[in-house]
């Protein structure tokens, strides 16, 4: 996924958008950046936004 340098936070909208896929599929992908540790959730229902995970130490490496 694009994500611009001084961009603070990304929307399901967004990824949407950037990754031309349907909305089920760009909340899946977001929510699995989530799990792995890349994103961080913030906000509920339609306010909801994904800001980057500033925190290496909890960054989940898959092998």
């Amino acid at each position: 996924m694009y994500w611009k340098k001084d961009s603070l936070f990304i929307t399901t909208a967004k990824a949407v958008e950037s990754l031309g896929v349907k909305y089920r599929r760009a909340r899946a992908v977001l929510l699995s950046m989530v799990e792995s540790g890349w994103l961080k959730k913030e906000g509920v229902s339609r306010s909801t936004i994904y800001v980057r995970n500033k925190e290496e130490h909890l960054l989940k490496v898959s092998a």
